[in-house]
């Protein structure tokens, strides 16, 4: 390592550790870099509880769903779905997944997807060369976007209520300007 990178890294040290061991605010610093890591691993906690019970449900459904078309009409529907037609040879709507899926991931796929970024980010970290470093960075990205793309925090029902607030609050400004201006 350099002179110079030596002396950037101690000084970045030493910045932090007079930031956190102030006398008067350090532990005020301290307690607020604490409870933003616990919020932090709440979060992460809460998304992967959602992302494994997401994943529970579709595999229970895909097996209850492969249960019950192993029938001759089961068969004949899955023919259908195939062609991309109903049963009465009208082609197939969307599904409502599909609909509002608004190209983000499901949790179960995210689920998938922060494992994988999982295991490359520490695979890179045990390469310790630059490819590892390039793989652990991709492995780190790949769960920012998993963890990003979990379905029930971008709910569209959600956002057409925070569009309804919004408006309102919009309404109530300009009728608050009319009112003004009318006193005046």
């Amino acid at each position: 390592m350099s002179k110079i990178g030596l002396f950037i890294g101690a000084t970045i040290v030493g910045a932090g550790a007079t930031y956190f061991l102030d006398p008067e605010r350090g532990r005020s610093r301290q307690a607020f870099v604490r409870d933003k890591f616990i919020a932090l691993g709440n979060d992460l906690q809460d998304d992967l509880e959602v992302m494994v019970r997401d994943f529970q449900n579709r595999s229970k459904g895909m097996l209850y769903e492969v249960k019950g078309n192993l029938n001759k009409e089961g068969i004949a529907k899955i023919a259908d779905r195939i062609r991309g037609e109903q049963g009465d040879g009208q082609p197939q709507a969307q599904s409502e997944t599909e609909q509002t899926s608004n190209g983000r991931m499901a949790p179960a796929v995210c689920l998938i997807t922060a494992s994988a970024g999982l295991m490359m980010t520490l695979t890179g970290m045990l390469k310790r060369s630059l490819f590892g470093g390039m793989m652990m960075s991709t492995g780190l990205a790949i769960m920012a976007k998993s963890f990003y793309d979990v379905e029930h925090r971008f709910d569209p029902r959600m956002e057409t209520e925070c569009k309804r607030i919004e408006e309102k609050q919009r309404t109530r400004s300009k009728a608050r300007k009319q009112a003004e201006a009318t006193m005046q």
